[in-house]
């Protein structure tokens, strides 16, 4: 059986491992071949963590075509295609999200 693709929007706040200003929260999208969606939250998790960020939030998640040529923007279609071939995949919005938000 052929993994699928899932795509993660994740809110979290960079550690001092981070190429980010230390304590500043930052939106993350996740790439994440798995089998299914309940077992690719868990490997999201970790690549997130792994990279040094904490205060992970999970804000939506859902299955994405492995077909990631039907992906247009770039980006995207690049951080798709890493997650399938390494396992996963982030991109980091460069701009913070105030407290207040």
């Amino acid at each position: 059986m052929q993994a699928s693709l899932f795509m993660f929007l994740m809110e979290a706040v960079a550690g001092t491992e981070c190429q980010y200003r230390s304590g500043a929260r930052h939106a993350l999208l996740v790439f994440v071949r798995e089998d299914d969606l309940d077992e690719s939250r868990r490997p999201a998790l970790d690549c997130v963590e792994k990279q040094g960020w904490q205060f992970v939030k999970v804000k939506r998640s859902k299955e994405v075509s492995t077909d990631t040529a039907e992906i247009a923007d770039e980006t995207l279609r690049a951080a798709a295609t890493h997650a399938l071939k390494e396992g996963s995949s982030i991109i980091v919005y460069q701009d913070e999200i105030p407290n207040n938000a």
